[in-house]
Parts: structure tokens; C-alpha cells; sequence
């Protein structure tokens, strides 16, 4: 009897023992011992259907009779945990039984022709990135396993930009107009959605990287020294030091003159040329040959004295 003839012969034998086993009544309806009573039988039925699976997978190893107690009794979270149930689903999907394309992502991605199956899976990947991107900030883990992870994270960036094309290939929206940006699991946005190769987390302090990163990031510019007194020479001409040519043959001077003409008929055209209320002329400005005169001292506290002497009046008043 080869293995898989031997596991479904104890499984049949064990589903009919589990069903065969006695069922508790009420508790309610029933006395202390005779509830004790057939709790024992049920105890020791479950001790006969263990001796009769060690008799049976004694060739085959403990793992084996672990898996096949687990495939009969446990829970459908433990048995597709057990390798018993995986070995049979992989059974199963190569036989064509089951459509293992449902749960797994295809590696052909081209062979993939629904916009929605495209999505899903890419929604898939994305969860990946997010998951092992909060997993790589872990202080505990080590320069080994940042590096693996890291190649995993690549790996999964690739393949969502693989993804994106084949939706955008089959008329779906093009995702990577967008930079497609990545978040993590805190709604922090992810760098590294481009092209190469990115590193991402504690992966930046590895031993090589962090000198990598310091060696590409931009210098700053020398401090350019102070010119010299005769490198400012070289920039000037003699117009800077008053040697106009204009001046000398009258150019500039007709220029002036136009500017000023252009000046005066502008403002006579716009008013009469007075100041506005309120307004003074300034000395010399109003063309009565008065120039400035600037007050001596004792005119100045002649004035202050006045100005204190209305203002005191004016409180007194």
C-alpha cells in the first residue's frame, strides 16, 4: 500500500469514527454521572483512533500523523495549514480540479486579459509594498534580512509597473501618468516608484549605501574670492570716469534739452502749474530769486517758545 492509498484509507476510517462517536444530550436533561459517563466514552474512543493512526503511519514519520489528525479534527484555519491539505490542493490544481489561478497571482502577467483581474492583482502587489515597507523600519531586524527585504520590495515595485502597463495595454487607465505613488501602512507616501534601483528604510543606513547616498548628493559651491582692485578696472571705460564723448559734441546736451521741452508741455497741458491746496512752494522753486536760508539757533527757540506758549494757551482756553 503506497502513501496516498494508506491516507485515504485512515481518513475514510477516521471520518466514520468522528461520526460514529456519542453525542452529549442537554445537560440540562441529564444527571452528573451519566454525563461523566459518556464523556469518558468519548475519551476513550478518541485514544482508540489514536492508536489506530500510529499503526498505520509508523512508516511515513510523526509529521505525517500530525498532518492527518489535523486534516480530521481541526479547524478549516489549521487545515489549510497542514501539509497534508497543501499537498492535496497542489494535487488538485495540477489535476485541473480546482482553478488555482483564483488565488494565486499569474506569473505570466501578459497572458492576464481582464482590466478588473489586472486591478485586483495590482492591488495585491501594492499591499505587498506597503506591508514590507512598514517591515523594513524594524530596528530588530538585521543588515541580512534588510537586504532581502529590500530585493523583495524591488522586486514587488517591478512587477506593479509590469501590471500598470498591461492595464494601460488593454485600454485601461494609465496609472503611471500619475507616478503611482505608494503608501504605507500609517498613510505615509513611499518613495521609489521610479525607474532602478531604490532602497527604502533602515536599507539607506546600510554599511555602502549611506556612503553611496552622501557621495551623490550635490555639492555646494566654492566660495568665489573677492576681486581684486584691478580686476574692477577691467570692467570699466572711460565714460565711467566722465569722459563722455556726447558731452563734446553737443549729443547730450540736445538730448537734455528735448527731455525738459517734452516735460513743460506735458505739464501745461495737465494743470495750470500751481500746488495744491495746502501745498508750498519750495525756496528757490517759485522763480522769485529766493534761495534757502537756514534758521540760527535763536530763531529756533524763538519758535519752539511760541509753539509751547499756543499750546498752553489753548488749555488754559
Amino acid at each position: 500500500m503506497n502513501n496516498d492509498q494508506a491516507f485515504k484509507y485512515i481518513s475514510l476510517v477516521l471520518m466514520d469514527a468522528k461520526d460514529s462517536l456519542p453525542r452529549l444530550d442537554d445537560a440540562s436533561s441529564i444527571d452528573l454521572k451519566t454525563f461523566e459517563l459518556q464523556r469518558e466514552r468519548v475519551r476513550g474512543r478518541i485514544r482508540e483512533l489514536d492508536f489506530i493512526l500510529q499503526d498505520w503511519l509508523l512508516p511515513f514519520g510523526e509529521k505525517n500523523k500530525e498532518d492527518a489528525w489535523v486534516g480530521i479534527f481541526a479547524r478549516n484555519s489549521e487545515k489549510a495549514q497542514s501539509m497534508l491539505f497543501r499537498f492535496r490542493a497542489q494535487q488538485a490544481a495540477d489535476l485541473g480540479i480546482i482553478d488555482a489561478g483564483r488565488t494565486r497571482r499569474p506569473k505570466v502577467i501578459t497572458e492576464v486579459n481582464s482590466i478588473p483581474l489586472c486591478e485586483k492583482w495590482r492591488g495585491q502587489v501594492l499591499k505587498e509594498i506597503s506591508r514590507k515597507v512598514s517591515k523594513i523600519q524594524d530596528p530588530s531586524l538585521s543588515d541580512y534580512q534588510i537586504r532581502d527585504l529590500n530585493d523583495e520590495i524591488n522586486k514587488a515595485m517591478r512587477e506593479k509597473h509590469m501590471w500598470e502597463v498591461q492595464i494601460r495595454n488593454l485600454g485601461g487607465p494609465n496609472y503611471m501618468r500619475g507616478g503611482g505613488k505608494v503608501y504605507d501602512e500609517e498613510g505615509r507616501e513611499i518613495p521609489g516608484g521610479g525607474k532602478g534601483y531604490r532602497y527604502f528604510g533602515r536599507a539607506r543606513e546600510l554599511p555602502g549605501v549611506k556612503e553611496l547616498f552622501e557621495s551623490a548628493k550635490p555639492k555646494p559651491p566654492p566660495d568665489k574670492p573677492l576681486e581684486g582692485r584691478s580686476d574692477l578696472r577691467k570692467q570699466v571705460d572711460a565714460s565711467y570716469y566722465g569722459y563722455n564723448l556726447d558731452e563734446e559734441d553737443g549729443t547730450l546736451l540736445e538730448y537734455e534739452k528735448k527731455k525738459e521741452q517734452e516735460a513743460s508741455e506735458s505739464l501745461m497741458k495737465t494743470g495750470e502749474g500751481k500746488a495744491p491746496p495746502g501745498w508750498e512752494p519750495l525756496p528757490g522753486d517759485a522763480g522769485d530769486g529766493k534761495g534757502w536760508r537756514i534758521p540760527t539757533n535763536e530763531e529756533v527757540q524763538e519758535e519752539l517758545v511760541e509753539r509751547r506758549r499756543q499750546r498752553l494757551l489753548e488749555k488754559l482756553g
